[in-house]
């Protein structure tokens, strides 16, 4: 599958892969999981495409660089956010909120423009 195409759960796993997280489960109903998080028997909810408090961190992590495409240019569809991780311009990555774009661009640092379309 295209990065540029991951979208919900299935890019919040390749998320979790690219930081290294361990005991990452994908829910094919539609969630991913960090299973024993904090060390005890406990599944928490993982989503760094969606929730600031998870893709910040990944952000700054990365230094990734996230701005906003009001207008249309040559290869960016008109408002939509823009990613890459620094200093690489070359591979920006757009999507429909900021997180997306910025975790888009995350896996690609780690795994290059294609994964598996399932959770490996």
């Amino acid at each position: 599958m295209l990065v540029a195409d991951l979208e919900g759960p299935l890019l919040d796993y390749w998320v979790g892969r690219a930081m290294g997280l361990e005991r990452l489960t994908f829910d094919p109903r539609g969630t991913t999981y960090i299973d024993r998080a904090f060390d005890i028997d406990v599944r928490a909810r993982y989503a760094p495409s969606t929730a600031w408090d998870q893709g910040g961190p990944v952000i700054d992590a990365l230094k990734i660089s996230v701005f906003f495409e009001p207008d249309s240019a040559a290869d960016e569809p008109a408002g939509t956010w823009t990613a890459y991780v620094q200093p690489d311009k070359e591979r920006a990555f757009w999507g429909p909120k900021a997180l997306v774009a910025a975790m888009r661009a995350a896996v690609d640092w780690k795994f290059g423009d294609q994964v598996p379309d399932t959770a490996a």
